[in-house]
């Protein structure tokens, strides 16, 4: 066999053979990632049961989805299946807990085997807190691993917005001490955005400058988005509330673009030095506006999501433009603005390329939104 066809076999068999190579779970479990290990089948449809992609799996029609990061499919109306293959490598079951760490998704059907019987768990914002089959901000789905076998595990996926499934397997002592540190940090996150509006608050009760006021409705817009994109809202505040918890994070982020406009025109004067920027500022704001109302009020699905993360992105990019023409005219409090802005704003254009799947999904994408925000603010 000549090299040439060698090379062609080779690139044959690493596109078409089917991969099902099982993923070690050690004794020891800790915090597994299972990104590398997963495999993907799309259902344009969405009409596959779960005895049809057994079926599709055993012809081998999965396929390792490529990329790095967590797993992002961007905006799709297909349904996904998603595979995976585990075997524990111990003398004992493992009682084992796989997340979903996206809590925006409309809704996760986890099929796996337990002693030879089915086991289908379902979870997701168009579902009740209390539905879920473990009590978590995240989609968490229990998880028995017999000893030295191996078990498949098949996930269904659909949603309106960013298809984004990270995948971790962990031990249930190990999630609950993650949980902790986590926990800490979102309450210390929003004891920050609580204590910045009421100082705002108050300094416009005293000075009566509406500046004031619509940086307090900024940071309520923004708190209001972060805990419906962090699942907080979810399952703290309006648990039987699964439509509050399937718009919240797009009226918060709106409400959050129009605001930050207003702030931004008040708080930089632009109507005095640049009119012309002033109402494009303005068409920007209006726009926010209207998504936070129409998007919230009508089944939009993933259009309106993709019409905010594009007007954000731009919003954003646009406000750092106006704060460095600012700090050019030497306009009274722009090198303020600038100082406080950028890093937020990065964090914030980054965000929605996140969500447009034109980045990849990672602490930075994922989590510069929050901690940028609370630099802009201190």
């Amino acid at each position: 066999m000549s090299l040439f066809a060698r090379w062609l076999l080779c690139v044959v068999w690493v596109c078409w053979a089917p991969s099902h190579a099982a993923v070690p779970v050690p004794q020891d479990l800790q915090s597994l990632p299972l990104r590398p290990h997963v495999e993907g089948l799309e259902d344009p449809t969405g009409g596959l049961g779960i005895q049809d992609v057994e079926a599709l799996a055993g012809a081998g029609a999965f396929r390792r989805v490529p990329g790095a990061g967590d797993l992002n499919l961007g905006f799709t109306s297909s349904a996904w299946w998603l595979r995976l293959e585990m075997r524990a490598g111990s003398t004992r079951d493992l009682q084992t807990l796989l997340e979903v760490a996206y809590p925006q998704l409309d809704r996760v059907d986890f099929h796996s085997f337990d002693r030879g019987s089915r086991v289908h768990l379902v979870a997701g914002d168009l579902l009740p807190f209390g539905a879920r089959p473990w009590p978590h901000r995240h989609l968490v789905f229990p998880l028995r691993l017999e000893p030295a076998q191996t078990s498949v595990v098949y996930l269904r996926v659909v949603t309106r917005g960013s298809l984004t499934v990270p995948l971790r397997l962990w031990d249930a002592r190990a999630l609950h001490a993650h949980d902790q540190a986590v926990y800490a940090a979102h309450a210390l996150y929003f004891g920050m955005l609580r204590a910045l509006g009421v100082f705002n608050l108050l300094l416009y009760v005293s000075v009566r400058d509406r500046v004031y006021l619509a940086y307090v409705a900024n940071t309520a817009a923004l708190a209001l988005g972060m805990l419906g994109t962090l699942g907080l809202g979810h399952q703290f505040l309006w648990p039987d509330s699964p439509l509050v918890a399937d718009r919240v994070p797009l009226l918060g982020f709106a409400l959050y673009g129009f605001f930050a406009l207003t702030f931004m025109r008040e708080f930089l004067q632009v109507r005095h030095w640049a009119p012309w920027l002033d109402r494009v500022l303005q068409v920007l704001a209006l726009a926010c506006l209207a998504i936070a109302i129409v998007g919230t009020l009508l089944p939009g699905g993933a259009f309106f999501v993709i019409a905010m993360a594009v007007l954000g992105s731009s919003a954003a990019l646009l406000a750092i433009e106006v704060g460095a023409l600012a700090l050019v005219r030497r306009r009274p409090g722009a090198r303020m603005f600038v100082l406080a802005t950028v890093i937020f704003q990065v964090g914030l254009v980054a965000y929605g390329l996140r969500t447009l799947d034109l980045l990849p999904t990672n602490v930075i994408t994922s989590y510069g939104l929050q901690w940028g925000s609370v630099i802009e603010m201190m």
